[in-house]
């Protein structure tokens, strides 16, 4: 898989928040479940959490009585891959839900994160970067993907079956300075293998 699809760690809108590891965020609460199509839109997303990272991410955090949401949104240029870090409190198991040319779920063994189990999701989904046909380079053709669209997964609670989440998230394949290297974090010092330096986020309103 190239390093564009390799990319991601997470944003928002609105205003700019600066958490500490193992700080409490809560989330804000809808009634409805918002069409996972790429794209965000401000009427489906309005009871979301905002947040606002660097390089013109954003982040948008929401949830109902079934599940949690998150949406990546990035520029124009850019890819938007997404990976979510999640782990329970009181649980070792530390889980890396991917979203970019494909959707993978893998898990960290202690000293790495295994191989991604692609495409056989259980109790989450979401609309990852959309092929967009092929272009031609010095060995021939490659894959081409869609620039602009957000990045877009549910989870549903009972995945993991909690009130609180231990999580980190990322985006990347962002474009700057002219190549698509970029990359964020939330919270901005976590690190993906290791849980304390990741947000509480708490899912009982």
């Amino acid at each position: 898989m190239s390093n564009i699809f390799k990319i991601l760690i997470v944003a928002g809108l609105c205003m700019p928040v600066t958490l500490h590891a193992q700080e409490t965020m809560s989330v804000g609460k809808t009634r409805h479940s918002p069409l996972l199509d790429g794209t965000c839109s401000a009427d489906e997303w309005s009871d979301a959490t905002k947040l606002t990272l660097s390089d013109g991410v954003s982040l948008l955090l929401m949830q109902n009585d079934r599940a949690f949401f998150v949406c990546a949104k990035g520029k124009p240029d850019d890819y938007t891959v997404l990976d979510i870090y999640i782990k329970r409190p009181q649980v070792d198991t530390m889980h890396n839900l991917h979203a970019s040319a494909q959707l993978s779920e893998s898990r960290f063994n202690g000293k790495e994160w295994g191989e991604p189990n692609r495409w056989n999701l259980v109790d989450w989904g979401g609309f990852w970067v959309p092929y967009a046909g092929q272009t031609d380079y010095e060995e021939g053709k490659r894959p081409k993907f869609l620039k602009g669209s957000d990045r877009e997964i549910v989870i549903l609670k009972r995945k993991f079956a909690a009130s609180q989440w231990l999580m980190m998230f990322g985006v990347s394949g962002i474009y700057q300075d002219g190549e698509y290297g970029g990359d964020v974090s939330f919270p901005e010092k976590g690190r993906n293998t290791d849980a304390s330096t990741w947000l509480t986020v708490d899912l009982s309103n």
